[in-house]
């Protein structure tokens, strides 16, 4: 089996987050495909020879949030895209499911320009309306989008949400904007025995070196998979039995891992028998590289909502799907942030604006338009003094 893209190695093993007792919250099986779709293709798209974390969570939420507000176009894309029949169920159990567990903390919160959905003009749309009205009425606020503060405060409150490990998830939103969704999802346990710390080898496939770095050793009984298509693993206990790490590597030093993980090897994990295994993992702290998620989502078919198919009249659109997450393991145990968000504007506006934002030393100079010559210049080095 192979996956296409590109085959640079990701420098350092494929570290996911699986939720043991999920499948019991959703009251389905295991194999529940909607995050797995997705997870599939950041692995193909989004793992692209460099360190990268993704919060899955984060993602599937605001593209839920869109399905809720999309017309039946948008929906079954999404639908198709996901796997799943109804994500808004599946939206509301991972919510439930993180509110249920000590150690994790998952937000889906709606920010609409006050006023613009009051009416539904049309009786054919009145399901859409309905679902519309549902999702605001539970999990949205009214805002101003005009005012300029309006940026900072919902990136205030994704700062607090994520325990202040994620900021400024958006850059900018245009005062056009209609509805913003922003998703978070905050990880922190510690391992079931606290792991020992020591100097050991690591392969950086992209040159062929080997080099040194900090390496956490785990020695128990622990579930552990060879698969017969090259995929080995193992799955790593917290002190909360909920999550588990699990942790995939190419058996072959030659093969890349990114092309051969599937959702089926988490699955066979979930069932894998335990052995005496000793785990020798580098410690690791990452921060997330790719920002856009509008290109991995069109790739997976969902491309309607990014043109039009949303809201009551079908008049808006998905302007922007960002996305930002780190994760951090040592000998003490794993900590992980994640958050992404969806700007919806209308379809009708012009082209984006622009940001050009003077936040560094900058140089303004007052000039005569009609003979073009500087007047006064002025190097801003740091705002706060004169």
């Amino acid at each position: 089996m192979s996956r296409e893209g590109n085959s640079a190695p990701v420098l350092g093993p494929l570290l996911l987050l699986a939720a043991a007792g999920t499948a019991a919250a959703l009251g389905a099986t295991a194999d529940v495909p909607a995050l797995h779709r997705l997870n599939d293709r950041v692995i193909a798209s989004a793992f692209t020879g460099v360190n990268e974390v993704v919060c899955t969570y984060c993602l599937f939420q605001v593209v839920s949030a869109a399905y809720q507000v999309g017309n039946p176009v948008v929906r079954k894309e999404i639908e198709d895209a996901l796997g799943h029949g109804d994500p808004r169920a599946l939206s509301e159990a991972l919510l439930d499911a993180a509110d249920r567990l000590p150690t994790l903390n998952g937000t889906l919160t709606g920010y609409y320009q006050t006023g613009a959905f009051d009416q539904c003009p049309m009786r054919t749309k009145r399901d859409q309306c309905a679902s519309i009205a549902a999702l605001l009425d539970k999990r949205g606020e009214s805002v101003d989008f005009k005012d300029p503060q309006t940026t900072d405060r919902i990136n205030a409150a994704v700062e607090r949400a994520t325990a202040g490990k994620i900021r400024d998830l958006f850059a900018f939103l245009p005062s056009s904007t209609k509805l913003v969704f922003a998703s978070t999802l905050v990880f922190q346990d510690k391992w079931l025995s606290r792991l020992t710390t020591v100097k050991d080898r690591f392969l950086l496939t992209r040159d062929r070196t080997t080099v040194k770095v900090p390496t956490l050793i785990n020695e128990d009984h622990m579930p552990f998979l060879d698969s017969d298509d090259g995929v080995q693993g193992v799955s790593m206990p917290y002190e909360h039995p909920a999550i588990r790490l699990f942790c995939f590597k190419a058996r072959e030093e030659s093969a890349d891992i990114r092309f051969l993980l599937y959702q089926r090897h988490y699955l066979e994990m979930s069932n894998a028998t335990k052995r005496l295994v000793q785990v020798r993992m580098p410690k690791f702290d990452l921060v997330s590289k790719k920002y856009s998620y509008i290109d991995l989502m069109q790739q997976m078919g969902m491309e309607t909502m990014f043109r039009n198919g949303l809201g009551p009249q079908d008049s808006l659109k998905v302007d922007q799907l960002v996305h930002k997450a780190v994760i951090q393991a040592d000998e003490h145990g794993t900590s992980a942030a994640g958050a992404a968000g969806i700007a919806i504007v209308p379809t009708s506006l012009g082209p984006r604006p622009t940001l050009l934002r003077f936040d560094r030393p900058f140089i303004c100079s007052l000039v005569h338009q009609e003979l073009n010559q500087p007047l006064f210049t002025a190097y801003i080095f740091d705002p706060r003094s004169n």
